[in-house]
């Protein structure tokens, strides 16, 4: 984070880097799984049918999210030719280490080891983390809200802070649609209205409302142009129907345990704790403002994911770093832990270098001795630990247990977790034992069938047919993004070295029985495994089916 011996100009530097580092370390040599599968298909998609305002799906426009932020990563991927974990979480992860470091020089500002504080916390937050292990969606809107704290700190010039909030606004809607403005303008807004300055609130929030109209204004247009009608159809569906109409109530995420147990969220409640004229304070109610005026608006949509709260993480960071900084609720707490730095800092790397050998025997007992492992990642881990004294500042040394924890979370723990996920050798066996065409059944359509088709050829997936049971009835862009067939109409089109992907469950297996007796084909497992965390079959029909390619042969011969 710091070095020992560096000039104080110097730190943010350090502060970066070593983001950077850490974060890289952690994408690079893994595989590509969760939500960042369809990302990988998006940027793919884009060298195949060229830039487009939204990212696309088989050509088809995906109207959940604009091209902007992906080109950068299409850009990372050198055009889409070198697409893997790291060149798609690049961008995020720069604009994450941007973050981290920006955090703490508001922090630093305030008070002397604020920063630092808020700082480690971030690095030791879970979902903070996996923001950058992948394509990081939410990342620039997170980047762009720290901006705007740090122009309000420094106190510049009004115009100027006003000007900058309408471009990243502007740039908001651009990246992540009206979602982005929202969460970036209820919390710069929240801001000022805790800090009572009504006046530059109402301005900002005239300011969000002119860039929320000027965005709209230049999508429609930009719409009607390439798409016209239709487009726009399945824009407002995807943006605005889907989002109040699907999922669970946005008012359940603030119960999720996951993100209530995370240390910022734990941290920032103390607050509440301190005497009123601390929380009234301009600066904590400032923050405070910032994180419940967008979580307000959060409880409208039913479709919430945690990920939405990126934006206000930072501030969670320095809320919680300030609550702990101050007040009597927590003096005790950090009379003890300072009186036990000492020891603890004697400690941190052997208990550290303990808790690397259990994950590594941990991850061999759980995926073998193989070459799946994360070695690289468990070495990296290792030298980090074991030099922390000579890169650690004498500031950094009270947070120095939690920052081994961070070093832990990110470059053992969520490698250990994509293991997991990984869906390669499911895919590479199924594809070995296939002569002709795949049928992914009752799986999908944009769920786990995209972990199937990352790991094929892009012509490949040409021949990848959807079968269900019952006819599916898609809408808007996902009827031509994904053609649809009902097994039981479809079965004289199923060769005998067709495979059918089905999952391993006794529900789609018992209908597969069924309706393959009826058709007097009789279903052969040729290999199992897994997609993400799912288990899964490649079957054979064998039995009464279209001539195969070899059977034509045959017979033109023998004519």
């Amino acid at each position: 984070m710091h070095f020992s011996h560096s000039n104080r100009q110097l730190r943010p530097l350090h502060v970066f880097f070593f983001c950077l580092l850490v974060l890289s370390i952690g994408c690079v040599g893994l595989e590509i799984t969760q939500i960042n599968v369809r990302f990988a298909l998006m940027v793919e998609d884009l060298s195949a049918h060229g830039p487009h305002l939204f990212t696309t799906l088989n050509g088809v426009p995906y109207c959940d999210y604009f091209s902007t932020w992906l080109c950068c990563s299409w850009l990372t991927s050198l055009g889409g030719t070198a697409v893997n974990l790291f060149t798609l979480a690049l961008p995020a992860i720069l604009l994450g280490s941007y973050t981290v470091t920006t955090v703490w020089i508001i922090g630093e500002k305030i008070r002397k080891g604020i920063g630092t504080g808020a700082a480690v916390l971030l690095l030791v937050t879970p979902e903070f983390v996996s923001l950058f292990t992948g394509t990081g969606i939410d990342v620039p809107i997170m980047a762009a809200g720290v901006t705007l704290l740090y122009l309000h700190q420094r106190k510049c010039r009004w115009w100027i802070f006003c000007g900058s909030f309408f471009l990243l606004l502007v740039l908001a809607f651009f990246l992540r649609g009206p979602l982005g403005v929202i969460l970036l303008g209820a919390g710069i807004c929240g801001l000022l209205l805790g800090q009572r300055e009504w006046k530059k609130s109402f301005t900002a929030g005239l300011t969000a409302g002119i860039a929320m109209a000027s965005g709209i204004a230049g999508a429609w247009g930009l719409i009607m142009l390439i798409g016209g009608r239709k487009l726009l159809d399945w824009v407002v569906e995807s943006q605005f129907l889907e989002r109040v109409s699907q999922g669970r109530a946005g008012a359940e995420v603030f119960l999720d345990a996951y993100f209530m147990v995370v240390p910022i969220t734990l941290l920032s409640l103390v607050m509440f704790l301190h005497r009123r004229s601390r929380i009234t304070r301009p600066l904590s109610a400032g923050w405070i403002g910032f994180l419940l005026l967008p979580l307000l608006f959060l409880t409208l949509p039913s479709r919430v994911h945690i990920r939405y709260m990126a934006p206000l993480m930072p501030v969670w960071g320095l809320l919680a770093a300030y609550a702990w900084s101050f007040g009597r609720p927590l003096r005790l707490l950090r009379r003890l832990y300072d009186s036990a730095a000492p020891r603890l800092e004697k400690l941190t790397v052997p208990i550290g270098m303990t808790t690397l050998l259990a994950m590594v025997v941990t991850g061999t007992c759980l995926y073998g001795f193989t070459l799946q492992q994360p070695w690289g990642h468990y070495l990296c881990a290792a030298l980090l630990l074991g030099t922390s004294r000579y890169w650690c500042s004498r500031e950094l040394m009270p947070f120095r247990p939690l920052l081994t924890a961070g070093i832990l979370l990110i470059i053992v723990l969520n490698p250990l977790i994509t293991i997991r996920e990984n869906s390669r050798s499911f895919v590479t066996t199924a594809e070995n034992q296939c002569r002709g065409k795949v049928w992914l059944l009752e799986m999908g359509p944009d769920h786990d069938d995209l972990k199937y088709l990352l790991h094929v050829s892009p012509g490949r997936r040409r021949d990848v047919g959807y079968l269900f049971f019952e006819p599916r009835k898609l809408t808007g862009m996902y009827r031509i993004m994904y053609p649809t067939d009902v097994l039981g109409s479809s079965l004289d089109r199923i060769a005998e070295n067709d495979l059918l992907i089905v999952r391993d469950r006794d529900e789609e297996l018992a209908g597969l029985d069924k309706i393959a007796v009826r058709g007097g084909r009789r279903p052969v497992k040729v290999c199992s495994g897994t997609l993400g965390h799912r288990k899964y079959l490649a079957v054979r029909l064998a039995g009464k089916g279209p001539p195969t390619g070899s059977d034509r042969n045959k017979r033109e011969n023998g004519k």
